[in-house]
This record gives structure tokens, sequence and C-alpha cells, in this order.
């Protein structure tokens, strides 16, 4: 079984402020948004991704998989 390792490229969040304009998202959408541009860039189809890495400074909502849940939202994992 050949494996492929592919690092297509680092998106993040935009910079805010406590309580400013993106106080209203909810972390899991605003990394939704970061994979979707990521697989945007790379001109990559997200059938052809078997993991993502993603990384947070500050947890500010308590769920156990931020990480999953943000791929499942931008459409890699389908139920």
């Amino acid at each position: 079984m050949s494996r492929h390792v592919v690092i297509t490229a680092g998106v993040r969040t935009a910079i805010g402020t406590f309580g400013g304009a993106l106080s209203g998202h909810a972390p899991t959408a605003l990394g939704a948004a970061c994979v979707a541009e990521a697989l945007r860039r790379a001109e990559l189809p997200a059938s052809e991704v078997g993991h993502v890495v993603f990384g947070n400074v500050i947890l500010t909502e308590s769920l156990d998989r931020l990480s999953r849940d943000q791929e499942d939202i931008a459409g890699l994992y389908k139920r």
C-alpha cells in the first residue's frame, strides 16, 4: 500500500478582538472555512483527502472533536 503525504498550504482565520465582528461565529465554522479555503487553493477535491492536521491556540468552546467537526462542516467526511 503506497502512502502519499501532501502539505497543501496554511490557512488561518482573521485576527479579531474579544467580542468583535467574529464573536458571532463558532470556532468550528471559522475552522471549516479555513479547511475549505486550503482545498480551494490547492485545487484538491475533498474526496482525495484522508487526514487533516488542524491546530488552534485557544479552545473557546468545549468541543472534544473540534478538528473533526471542522473537517465535517467543510465537507471532507460524508456520513
